[in-house]
């Protein structure tokens, strides 16, 4: 880059302040939207009386993320306008000046510092505004414990990642780009084989789901459709939220169908089945594929522009360094791309939302849609989902269709059939 390093820096705090500025904009739009009366059809969801708390959790969660968003754009201002980045490096500097372990300490600083700013929201999230509305299950505990295993696995697994992408930007220079490209989707192709035997039960028990209707049911749903897997697992998320979920993991025989203690609680066992054909849809459908391929392009195309930047002694300078450092220059390609990723994320949502109707067109031809209606209608009352919230929020933010509108869709194929 020729640009000079007062031009970066400008760039740079440019870039946080409009992801910021949109962040904010596209909430107080959200928060701002009048909700409409709930509809009459949708009265089996919500009494007046849930609506409200509905409306009211929404401006909980929205002053929250606001406090959290404003804390977190000052924290990152001050240090980039300040030079504090380059006096965190400067620091580490003084007692390891290895570059790989000197990178992998500045990032992992950084990494702990973000997540201990964010801890009193963490903390206020869980155990009030989740606690007052009756979704948080979480023990102080469990909360602790989490925390404990969750930098434990930043270290032991994040660390030598982080290390390898750092070996081979140092060695290969600006060709790292498809190297590390490679290396990317190795993890995200291992991560998938591992994530249900290996990293899930760090958090969660997963006991085999008991031979009864409902495994009868999914075995013979399974069966029809062709689709492939192992293990059918109850997960013990009430342990931290009553909300529910299901969902499959890894490829092949190896796959795992993962379906929340929650759900099998609060779910008849058809509008399980219902929601489980939902998920095998995007399967079938090659929904999980195409996901798949859209990152692969998308990675390799930021890792390519990162190719471009990364090794921009004028970026170093902006950041404060009187010399290159790649860790430094790390961190500001991820503040120069955060615009980018807004605009990718209006693409890949949008095409989420898409499978989403295709995925319950799925699952309605293969089990009756009222079932699939009723497991929506039921997921959305007991989470107290935002029914109506703004377009361009939606837009931006959301992989999902609201519920309104899958219901009218599959209400659309109960009315053809």
């Amino acid at each position: 880059m020729d640009l000079s390093p007062h031009t970066l820096l400008a760039l740079l705090a440019g870039a946080l302040t409009l992801e910021f500025a949109v962040g904010q904009i596209l909430a107080q739009l959200n928060q701002g939207y009048p909700p409409p009366k709930l509809p009459e059809h949708l009265g089996h969801l919500y009494t007046p009386e849930k609506y409200a708390r509905a409306l009211e959790y929404k401006r909980e969660r929205h002053r929250l993320s606001v406090f959290g968003g404003w804390a977190g754009y000052l924290a990152v201002m001050g240090l980039l306008l300040s030079g504090g980045f380059a006096g965190i490096d400067a620091w580490i500097r003084g007692f390891e000046p290895n570059t790989p372990w000197h990178s992998l300490l500045f990032l992992g600083m950084l990494y702990l510092g973000s997540d201990l700013l964010s801890l009193p929201i963490q903390l206020y999230a869980t155990f009030v505004v989740e606690a007052r509305y009756g979704f948080n299950t979480t023990t102080p505990g469990t909360f602790l414990l989490d925390k404990l295993k969750t930098y434990a696995l930043a270290l032991l697994v994040g660390g030598p990642l982080v290390y390898g992408l750092l070996t081979i930007i140092l060695h290969w220079g600006t060709g790292f780009w498809w190297r590390a490209w490679i290396l990317a989707m190795a993890v995200s192709v291992g991560m998938g084989y591992l994530y249900t035997s290996l990293l899930l039960p760090i958090f969660n028990k997963l006991s085999p789901l008991p031979e009864g209707p409902l495994l009868h049911a999914i075995q013979q749903l399974t069966l029809r459709l062709h689709f492939p897997h192992g293990r059918v697992v109850c997960m013990d998320a009430s342990k931290r939220s009553t909300k529910a979920n299901a969902f499959f993991s890894g490829f092949g025989r190896q796959k795992t169908i993962v379906l929340t203690d929650n759900l099998l609680h609060d779910h008849t066992d058809a509008e399980t089945v219902a929601v489980l054909a939902h998920e095998i849809g995007h399967y079938t459908l090659r929904h999980t594929w195409v996901q798949m391929g859209i990152s692969a392009i998308t990675t390799g195309a930021i890792l390519f522009i990162l190719s471009l930047v990364l090794f921009s002694l004028g970026m170093s300078k902006a950041m404060g360094a009187s010399e290159w450092v790649v860790h430094v220059n790390l961190l500001a390609a991820g503040m120069l791309f955060s615009p980018i990723n807004l605009v990718i994320g209006l693409f890949t949502n949008s095409l989420s939302r898409r499978q989403e109707y295709r995925a319950d067109a799925f699952a309605a031809e293969q089990v009756p849609a009222q079932d699939l209606a009723a497991a929506l209608g039921r997921l959305a009352s007991n989470s107290l989902d935002d029914l109506f919230p703004h377009p361009a929020y939606v837009r931006a933010y959301y992989s999902h269709p609201t519920i309104p509108e899958r219901l009218e869709a599959l209400g659309a194929l109960i009315a053809k059939d």
